[in-house]
């Protein structure tokens, strides 16, 4: 499981959806969501009636999951499948921004790539996935990777 101090890894901005979704997942700690508290009061980003059941306590994540079952209902599932498409993307960040070795990075590129159900659009650098694009190489794979981060980028506009 990852901490909040991903985000500080990306450009990507933090939000309740990504948090919440983070941690339903097993992605996030429960930890994170009392950091995304912290991260909104210092940059004065108003916070909820809800986070103050949160703050100051160890929590589990089914405390999580109970104190904001409702905001999360409210958020709908629209708003969940771009939330899950940018954690992904967070977290792919992460890794190509690490300084791990290529095969150590497709590892990790396949634990995400299997945490989010196999999505068709990763498969061109999965390395045990054929390629359309006939990549077979550690480094033609990490290409592949690099290309769909862009479009990612470019298609959730972040």
């Amino acid at each position: 499981m990852y901490s909040f101090k991903i985000f500080a890894k990306t450009n990507i901005t933090p939000s309740f959806n990504l948090i919440y979704l983070g941690i339903s997942m097993d992605v996030l700690e429960p930890k994170a969501m009392q950091d995304f508290i912290y991260w909104k009061m210092e940059h004065d980003i108003p916070t909820l009636d809800e986070d103050f059941d949160v703050i100051g306590s160890e929590v589990s994540k089914l405390d999580v999951l109970e104190v904001y079952q409702k905001q999360a209902s409210i958020a709908g599932s629209a708003e969940d499948h771009k939330a899950k498409d940018i954690l992904r993307l967070v977290l792919l960040e992460v890794i190509s921004k690490s300084r791990y070795g290529i095969k150590k990075k497709l590892e990790l590129i396949e634990l995400v790539y299997s945490t989010f159900e196999y999505p068709p659009e990763m498969n061109s650098f999965i390395y045990y996935m054929p390629s359309e694009t006939g990549a077979n190489s550690p480094e033609e794979l990490m290409d592949n990777f690099h290309s769909f981060l862009a479009k990612e980028h470019n298609r959730l506009k972040i």
